[in-house]
């Protein structure tokens, strides 16, 4: 393949389903190895809040670091990368200690919330990884910039493998192999890719608070230059922040085997709709220079391509069910599992609706119309699960997710200025 950005492009799009499909071999390894539902639950918990918690590890810093990393000349991109990497380490520490808010607000034991805490702590390794994800990315060097994935499939294989030799217990034992895993790859890094290419005095200097407050300027013109992004990302981690925790709390953590068997159903569905948003994601770049018309014309055509996805995702689902397949997959699912499988195909569905939108906003500087939609749909999603929870329990969760994709998609349209007349 000639075109190195095609190639870099289908790399990165491969290793990202790969990833995925990986997770849900996962927990179906986790169906069978785990003794009861119980322990499943709270595994199962474990490897499904990495997504949740990846949201703070960049919180807007890889936009920026694009632009500056661009700007700057050859000389100041090592100090563009330093302070990449302190805001990434910084991010890093500000998860793990969020996680354990997190592990007190959901009422985990103290034996899930060690494990909780101690496999979140994967992000301050991960920052290193995630660095020289960005340094490689910004070098248009795609196919290489896969650190962050290839470390995601090493953690995930020592999960499984930690949890098979341990019959599932102890739980901190099965996170910290995780972790250790993310740090190995994260020292493997330092040493081949960003040790090269700092200052040879960075990591001497690194612990000194003289030479933080050397660089404090050049650190909060980036946090600014990443506060719209960080913003929008924190709105998305505060929905699943609020919404799981709760749900944790009420229902209790050994009782998520259904959601989280669910989850794992709906994986390959969201995965074909999250790629068929991120194919359309670069032509929308080029949105603000087209007419109006051609504009909405290609919105249509992505929710029809996206609506038909979910109608032939569901049958196959419901197809499955009714052959039995889902059982023999995962044999300790219950009827419940499918109907909470297809909410969350829905609510995945609206969000990718609302996604080219929420970006095209972004395009044209709509920063007060998209935090007003980011709030006002993060408070009606928890509102709704807080209101149904006694009654409908996991599917609270599902519906308050779908009432917060419902907002975005509709919101974010008239903020984007799809609504107009046009001229």
């Amino acid at each position: 393949m000639q075109n190195p950005r095609l190639r870099g492009g289908l790399i990165q799009y491969g290793l990202s389903v790969g990833s995925g499909l990986a997770n849900f071999v996962g927990l179906k390894i986790l169906q069978h190895i785990s003794p009861s539902a119980e322990i499943y639950s709270r595994l199962s918990l474990l490897l499904l809040s990495f997504t949740t918690f990846q949201l703070l590890a960049d919180l807007g810093t890889q936009i920026e670091f694009l632009r500056i990393y661009k700007k700057n000349s050859s000389e100041k991109r090592s100090q563009s990368i330093e302070v990449l990497l302190k805001s990434r380490l910084t991010l890093g520490l500000g998860a793990t200690l969020i996680a354990a808010i997190y592990a007190a607000f959901a009422g985990f034991t103290v034996p899930m919330a060690i494990a909780f805490i101690i496999y979140q702590g994967a992000f301050i390794p991960f920052a290193v990884v995630s660095t020289a994800d960005s340094i490689l990315l910004a070098e248009e060097q795609f196919a290489k910039a896969i650190l962050s994935r290839i470390s995601r499939l090493f953690a995930l294989g020592a999960f499984l493998a930690t949890a098979v030799l341990l019959s599932c217990q102890p739980m901190w034992m099965i996170a910290l192999s995780s972790t250790l895993t993310f740090a190995l790859v994260g020292m493997i890094t330092w040493i081949v890719s960003l040790k090269p290419r700092l200052d040879k005095n960075f990591a001497s200097q690194f612990l000194r608070i003289a030479a933080w407050a050397q660089q404090s300027h050049e650190m909060r013109a980036f946090a600014r230059g990443s506060a719209l992004a960080a913003m929008i990302i924190l709105f998305q981690f505060a929905q699943g922040f609020l919404g799981q925790s709760y749900l944790v709390r009420r229902i209790g953590e050994e009782n998520l085997s259904d959601l989280n068997t669910a989850l794992a159903l709906a994986t390959p569905a969201v995965l074909a709709l999250q790629t068929l948003t991120q194919l359309l994601m670069p032509s929308v770049a080029g949105w603000p220079n087209l007419s109006l018309a051609t504009v909405r014309n290609s919105f249509i055509v992505f929710c029809a391509r996206a609506t038909a996805v979910l109608v032939l995702m569901s049958a196959g689902l419901w197809t499955a069910n009714k052959l039995g397949w889902v059982v023999w997959f995962f044999p300790k699912s219950t009827a419940h599992v499918v109907p909470l499988s297809l909410l969350y195909l829905v609510a995945h569905w609206l969000l990718n609706l609302a996604a080219p939108t929420l970006v095209l906003a972004q395009y044209k500087k709509k920063a007060t119309g998209l935090l007003n939609a980011l709030l006002a749909a993060t408070a009606l999603s928890f509102l709704v699960q807080w209101i149904l929870t006694d009654s409908l329990r996991e599917s609270a969760f599902l519906i308050g997710l779908i009432a917060m994709g419902l907002v975005l998609f509709v919101s974010s349209y008239f903020v984007a200025g799809l609504s107009e007349k046009q001229s």
